[in-house]
């Protein structure tokens, strides 16, 4: 019941405080991280709040917070991206990372430093193997459909966090 309790009167708070109008702002850092990412892909004129979300509301709009969503799936109007730039390894906060849609044939190995990634979807591109950087994350959800795949490694089964995979 103290639970329940608690759980009631924390949605309450959270209620009012978006009734307030107050926000959260996204850490200057992973901002600048995230532009340089997209100047790289080429994506100059997509605004970085477009394709990224922080981490969990903060009460206080005075501590920002850092990236954890990465929305990097093709869109109208860009280039589709052939390789993603060693910097998504300075987002370490990142839990989901979108890059389905576009032509990558494979990834950094920096991508391996990204101890916290959850969920990848690299759907629709041209990975004809898996990373090997992604070998030990925490992956719960892995999208790699509409791949020409020729097989998949066998570390895959070590991936003991992974429940869906397609």
């Amino acid at each position: 019941m103290k639970k329940l309790m608690s759980l009631i009167r924390f949605g309450l708070l959270v209620a009012a405080v978006i009734a307030s109008g107050a926000s959260a702002t996204v850490d200057k850092y992973d901002s600048a991280v995230v532009r340089t990412i997209l100047d790289k892909i080429g994506w100059t004129d997509v605004a970085v709040e477009s394709v990224v979300s922080s981490s969990a509301f903060s009460i206080s709009s005075n501590v920002p917070d850092r990236v954890t969503t990465l929305n990097l799936g093709l869109r109208s109007g860009v280039k589709p991206i052939t390789e993603l730039p060693s910097e998504i390894s300075q987002l370490p906060e990142l839990v989901s990372l979108s890059l389905k849609g576009n032509a990558l044939a494979g990834l950094p190995d920096t991508v391996s430093t990204l101890h916290k990634l959850g969920r990848l979807d690299l759907s629709s591109n041209r990975m004809t193997q898996l990373p090997g950087a992604l070998k030990g994350l925490p992956l719960q959800v892995l999208a790699v459909n509409h791949n020409p795949l020729q097989s998949l490694p066998d570390w895959i089964a070590t991936l003991s966090t992974l429940q869906s995979a397609s």
